[in-house]
């Protein structure tokens, strides 16, 4: 059972304190003047600490109401005491758990119905955020499913998590948890009623971070399977593994409800897929090969979609890229674009983005987690570098055929086959 006075504690900082902050982050004492008015002198001054909290940390009625009972009680004791303010601010910074870390009177008058004016000039604890914290938050909901696949749950399951890993390693937004909230809230918990707990630590439990989107949708296809070819120079079939998934995404607003993204995934995989993820000689597991496949598919869309990957650096022919991590390969090639103007809808004013120009391709040479390399492939490299400029070029990637040509990545990829397989292929 929790004291009054950590009861107190638990309503200043869940509620007086704002929910969109991330855990890692340092106290930081913010100086505000406000002014309280009432009748009885120490209610006043009460009433402007608690105008004060909130102008740093957000108002809340029960909170203040149950501030205010508080801060009635220490002053109360104050007066009956005759404290000095150095002991008047001990007291109140013991009674709010240091939210309110000092005060000072700076003006006191008396207005025309005989009630105290007092303003005070006070130190409030606020959580300083760090550069994470200003990150697009985002959270991966489960999918639902409605394919007829017979493992389809286990899918849902490695998607989601395959899906949240490639946008944590993009590195452009700050991921919020969704499946172990139940341990986390009981973690909290111990260290939310530990009685030696410190303010700065009770800040930063207290703080529940609020997604800006959720990213969830529907599994409505998937399927795995073996294609056989006969190799007439081998007199042999060989198995390869294809398989198939459909996903539609959605990207939600979570203040709106609106739905700001859409889009359909169909994709089919061939045996150059699964090699990459495998190698030779090993059988993969379908739901989670194929999850793997999907997500860097609707990761690559979504970070192209808000985040497009740009050029940072030119060096001659060597060119550097703000992204690295799972949703960059190397081998890849991708199309160069230099930004024009902004574009507009002409019915609903809203912005399409930037017209684009395409100045040639690139090709991924090195994959760092935080940076990319590329070498010049093609193009009129001269109006990249005569012009170059942070946040002018982005690159996309370039299809050159459709990845459900199973026929085609097999015979580019197999190794240890000779030419006159590969010929009648």
């Amino acid at each position: 059972m929790l004291s009054k006075f950590q009861l107190l504690t638990l309503v200043v900082l869940f509620i007086l304190l704002p929910s969109n902050v991330e855990a890692k982050t340092k106290i930081k004492k913010i100086p505000v003047e406000a002014t309280g008015v009432a009748e009885v002198r120490a209610e006043a001054i009460n009433i402007a600490l608690v105008e004060a909290i909130g102008m740093v940390n957000g108002k809340a009625i029960n909170a203040q109401n149950e501030l205010k009972s508080q801060l009635k009680t220490v002053s109360e004791n104050n007066v009956k005491q005759k404290l000095s303010q150095k002991e008047i601010n001990k007291r109140y910074k013991e009674a709010t758990r240091g939210v309110v870390d000092s005060y000072q009177i700076i003006s006191e008058i008396k207005d025309s119905r005989d009630r105290y004016v007092i303003t005070v000039k006070a130190n409030i604890a606020k959580l300083e955020l760090n550069n994470d914290s200003k990150r697009l938050r985002l959270a991966v909901l489960p999918f639902s499913n409605i394919s007829q696949y017979a493992n389809a749950d286990g899918f849902k399951v490695n998607l989601a998590a395959a899906l949240e890993n490639k946008l944590v390693t993009s590195r452009r937004f700050m991921m919020l948890d969704r499946e172990y909230q139940e341990q986390i809230t009981q973690e909290k918990g111990v260290a939310m009623t530990n009685p030696t707990t410190s303010i700065a630590d009770l800040m930063k439990y207290g703080a529940t971070v609020a997604a800006d989107y959720i990213v969830t949708g529907e599994i409505t296809d998937i399927d795995f399977g073996f294609q056989t070819k006969f190799f007439p120079v081998l007199s042999k079939k060989i198995k390869f593994p294809v398989g198939r998934s459909a996903v539609n995404l959605k990207i939600i607003d979570i203040t709106t409800q609106q739905t700001k993204y859409s889009k359909n995934f169909i994709a089919s995989f061939g045996f150059s897929d699964f090699k990459k993820l495998y190698g030779d000689g090993l059988a993969p597991n379908p739901e989670v090969a194929i999850a793997e496949l999907t997500s860097i598919q609707i990761g690559n869309e979504i970070l192209n979609s808000i985040y497009p990957t740009m050029v940072t650096a030119v060096n001659d022919k060597s060119i550097t890229l703000n992204q690295g991590g799972d949703l960059i390969k190397k081998g890849a090639v991708y199309e160069v674009f230099k930004r024009g103007e902004k574009i507009y809808d002409p019915y609903t004013k809203e912005s399409l983005g930037r017209d684009e120009h395409l100045i040639g391709t690139l090709k991924i040479t090195r994959v760092n987690p935080k940076f990319s390399k590329a070498q010049w492939l093609d193009g009129n490299i001269d109006e990249l570098t005569q012009s170059f400029k942070v946040g002018k070029f982005v690159i996309r990637k370039k299809y050159a055929a459709a990845n459900n040509n199973a026929d085609v990545n097999t015979k580019k990829n197999i190794d240890n086959i000779n030419k006159e397989i590969s010929k009648e292929w």
